[in-house]
């Protein structure tokens, strides 16, 4: 009797060890991330377009070869006074060089505020009148929380051609996650 009860109580401490493992290495790290057109590899972790429209999230889906529905995840426009999307209040952006002519941009994660946790998400860079006229990054193989991302030398003014272009927004686009009832 007291090996069987050994053998359970053995049993009960390695599933409460191999759980409790389990639960540590499953949660997600906060992560910066940092881009630039030369991380871009089209058609393996970006993809670029001449269209100088806004794209919406169905042309995005179409661009990157998704069958996700995607949804506005976050969203900033140059100059806009407030941003946009699920988590809109969790990240704040800041362009930088100048204030209408962008070349960077950091958006960060918002003190206290819900993170990104990136499944399947896509970060869109646009500018508009140049070529190319936007840029989407596959965020995919994150897989973590997003702290900050930080972007830089988009549509960098060269030499006479300073001006000629510049950020006009970013948005990270995801699937629209439905609500998983947490049992009783």
């Amino acid at each position: 009797r007291k090996s069987r009860t050994m053998q359970k109580l053995r049993l009960l401490a390695l599933a409460t060890l191999l759980f409790a493992g389990y639960g540590a290495s499953a949660q997600a790290a906060l992560v910066d991330i940092e881009l630039s057109p030369a991380d871009c590899n089209v058609g393996v972790n970006c993809w670029t377009s001449n269209d100088p429209s806004n794209p919406s999230t169905s042309d995005i889906e179409t661009l990157v070869g998704t069958s996700s529905t995607l949804i506005s995840l976050y969203k900033q426009d140059v100059g806009a006074a407030s941003d946009s999307g699920t988590f809109a209040g969790s990240y704040e952006t800041t362009f930088s060089n100048t204030s209408t002519d962008p070349e960077d941009a950091l958006i960060e994660l918002v003190s206290g505020q819900d993170p990104i946790v990136c499944g399947e998400c896509y970060l869109l860079v646009k500018d508009g009148n140049q070529t190319p006229s936007l840029y989407v990054f596959d965020l995919s193989a994150i897989d973590d929380m997003i702290e900050s991302i930080t972007l830089t030398d988009f549509w960098a003014a060269i030499g006479e051609d300073k001006g000629q272009g510049a950020i006009s927004h970013v948005e990270i686009m995801g699937p629209r996650i439905s609500e998983i009832p947490v049992p009783a």
